[in-house]
């Protein structure tokens, strides 16, 4: 595996854990499905755009 792919991993899991924490309190006098919608729709939001920028790259 190459350093910066595994360099890239832990960012973007620190990433997704601050992402997902911040919803989390912003949320947390709402209902679980709204907590749990908005933080599967950001989830889903950082994969297209990794997906994206990856097939950017590649090019």
């Amino acid at each position: 595996m190459d350093r910066n792919t595994l360099l890239w991993a832990i960012v973007v899991f620190f990433g997704a854990t601050v992402l997902f924490g911040a919803i989390g309190n912003l949320t947390e006098d709402e209902g679980d499905v709204l907590r749990i919608g908005l933080q599967a729709i950001a989830g889903l939001i950082v994969v297209a755009a990794l997906v994206v920028y990856v097939r950017k790259t590649r090019k």
